[in-house]
This record gives structure tokens, sequence and C-alpha cells, in this order.
């Protein structure tokens, strides 16, 4: 059975977001800070070599980790929950 779950739109992959989280140092300070989270996704090269890799949007360098930077995927699916995350 082969199952087609490739999303060929690339736009519509998600490239992470950020979030503001409250640190505190040893003394006890607080300090609010934004800091950027990544959402894996699973993508495929569009290339003879038929891969399948795990990525995420590399924000700082504009492009998708384990690809060159000029290297766009195929098509890409959302990473995985595991299946008791959602109980």
């Amino acid at each position: 059975m082969i199952v087609d779950n490739w999303n060929y739109n690339i736009t519509e992959a998600p490239h992470g977001s950020t979030r503001e989280v409250t640190l505190t140092d040893a003394k006890g300070k607080e300090a609010k800070r934004t800091v950027f989270v990544a959402e894996f996704v699973i993508v495929c090269c569009d290339d003879d070599s038929l891969t399948v890799l795990k990525s995420w949007w590399l924000q700082s360098e504009n492009r998708w980790v384990n690809l060159g930077t000029k290297e766009t995927p195929l098509a890409w699916m959302p990473w995985p929950a595991h299946p008791k995350a959602e109980l």
C-alpha cells in the first residue's frame, strides 16, 4: 500500500515560531527572552537520490537543515507526534 501524505507546496511548511520565556539566574533575578522554537518536518530531496530527511528551518541561515543553501525540498510532511502525546 502506498500512501502519499507529501505536501508539495514548500511555502506551507512550518518555519518554526518564537516564544517569550522567563529565565531565572542563580541569584533569583528573572529576565524575559524571546527564543526560536524549531518545528521538525520530513523532507524529500529534489534529485535522483530518493533521500528522505528530518529537517527544520534554520532561520539564521535562511535554509533547511540537512540541505544546502541553494537546495529546496521537493515535498514535506509534518514530523509525527508520539501517539500518547495527545492523550
